[in-house]
């Protein structure tokens, strides 16, 4: 299959139909990381359908390297995408088939939460990386997405192995990588996270879960680009989604 011009490309992908929640979300993310690739080398763990790959090669990244665990989604992208600058793996987030510091930007967008070997994950991602390269991360907050809960606690979601609160992401990139950054995007009051967290303390099962999702559903009625907007973390809001910017360290 022939290059494409990438414009072309991304305009065709933009007018796919999604629910507009899950546009918008995709959307939000795609935006922030997309400032920080340009004239870089990009590597996108779990690239999935390949969308970002583009938008991220739009942006002006000079390459992007985008990985995934299931060979059936890696050959769906390349024949999806078959787009300038992009190169496409079957890899395992854990031992990835590339060299050394080959990388500037390392991208990981709702991945982190399905790896066993989270700790192995993030030493995998500082390898890949450059001295002082970019490594930007997203995951569901436990807190608004499995209130209750403790990091050892099965997500609702089953094919999550675990979710984090902030500071429990903070202490396993830490070690490897400085300068870290702090946003999230999909906001909810702190009051309803606050009475969730207490409700999953006390109910059996996900009840909590489902509370809070029976919250979502009302907003989405009425969905707004400002509420998948990605911000600076503040004490007064909870985010559903951590954004998080670091430093590689050495």
């Amino acid at each position: 299959m022939p290059a494409i011009n990438n414009r072309e490309h991304l305009e065709n992908l933009d007018n796919l139909s999604f629910p507009s929640w899950l546009y918008l979300e995709h959307a939000a993310r795609y935006k922030f990381v997309s400032q920080y690739v340009k004239d870089k080398v990009v590597v996108e763990c779990a690239c999935g359908s390949g969308m970002g790959t583009a938008h991220f090669l739009e942006a002006g990244a000079k390459a992007v390297i985008s990985i995934d665990l299931n060979a059936e989604t890696v050959q769906v992208a390349k024949a999806n995408h078959a787009l300038q600058r992009a190169n496409f793996f079957v890899g395992n987030g854990v031992t990835l088939p590339l060299a050394d510091g080959c990388a500037d930007v390392y991208v990981s967008l709702e991945t982190i939460e399905h790896v066993d070997e989270d700790d192995a994950y993030v030493r995998e991602v500082k390898r890949v990386l450059r001295p002082k390269g970019l490594f930007i991360c997203s995951t569901p907050n436990r807190d608004v997405c499995n209130p209750g809960r403790d990091l050892a606690a099965q997500p609702w979601n089953r094919f999550h192995v675990r979710e984090y609160n902030l500071m429990e992401l903070t202490d396993l990139i830490a070690p490897y990588f400085t300068e870290m950054q702090s946003y999230g995007l999909n906001y909810f009051p702190v009051w309803l996270t606050v009475v969730m967290r207490l409700i999953g303390r006390v109910l059996p099962g996900f009840l909590a879960v489902r509370m809070r999702q029976a919250y979502k559903v009302v907003t989405l009625f009425r969905p707004k680009p400002a509420f998948h907007e990605i911000t600076p973390i503040s004490g007064r809001r909870s985010p559903e989604l951590f954004m998080t910017m670091s430093i590689r360290k050495g």
